[in-house]
């Protein structure tokens, strides 16, 4: 009987989710931030928030199938990413800001300026005024395209990895927000990025984490954020024997 399946006293056989992670683990990795990805590999989709972008932003930009930027993310673009490249060429700003033109614009537009929209919508990028939801944040809308883009082009959505940078950092209330998309979209493959930190989302059951050494590491921590949780670690300086964690008085690191 495959992993999953449970036999119950009547003979009737269910579909257990978490006896299946538990059979075969969930593999986490994150190859491209050194670029060592495969041509079969997945799309990566790359979403630009508004906080200072980390310098693998231009090697993650070549590499992605989508970008979109969350409403102030064009400012981070537009402001950064000739100080990203640090190019010696003779090209202006605006020239290497052509290069780097994001499909999407989204969000309520209430921090993009405007002379960085007049500059993208001068060069056609799509720009989506999304003021009337209020309801969500410019990341879950983000989001939501990623799920609208994916059905269009027939991309298997689930194995799709999506980083976010820019999301971890600076304000604290956007900081929490992002993380607890982490949740929200657990059915994603999504990864936040920032400010020299990862945020991962690792869901019951049994996950191997592949670390490159040269991208990710030494430290690591875990975090119940959402509630209690008991853990176990392996492969770790100091690991965790079902340790019972919560979210007020836990957070092991490594």
């Amino acid at each position: 009987m495959d992993p999953g399946w449970t036999r119950s006293a009547d003979g009737s056989l269910a579909w257990s989710p978490c006896a299946a992670r538990m059979a075969v683990p969930l593999q986490l990795a994150s190859p491209y931030l050194s670029g060592k990805v495969s041509a079969s590999a997945p799309p990566l989709v790359l979403l630009v928030l508004n906080y200072k972008l980390p310098r693998t932003t231009i090697n993650l930009w070549h590499q992605a199938s989508l970008r979109i930027c969350a409403d102030g993310g064009a400012n981070r673009l537009y402001d950064e990413v000739p100080r990203l490249l640090d190019s010696s060429s003779e090209e202006s700003d605006d020239e290497i800001r052509g290069q780097y033109l994001p499909q999407s614009i989204r969000g309520d537009l209430d921090s993009v300026r405007g002379d960085v929209r007049d500059f993208y919508a001068g060069k056609g990028v799509e720009i989506t005024d999304l003021a009337a939801d209020q309801d969500s944040t410019d990341l879950q809308k983000c989001l939501h395209a990623v799920e609208e883009v994916t059905k269009l082009k027939e991309w298997e959505l689930q194995a799709c990895n999506i980083l976010a940078v820019g999301a971890l950092g600076g304000r604290l209330d956007h900081t929490i927000s992002n993380l607890a998309m982490l949740h929200r979209f657990s059915h994603l493959q999504l990864t936040l990025c920032g400010d020299g930190n990862l945020a991962r989302l690792i869901q019951r059951g049994r996950t191997i984490i592949h670390v490159d050494p040269q991208t990710e590491g030494p430290q690591c921590a875990l975090f119940p954020l959402c509630g209690p949780a008991t853990a176990s670690t392996t492969g770790l300086r100091w690991n965790l024997g079902k340790s019972f964690q919560h979210r007020s008085d836990s957070c092991n690191t490594g």
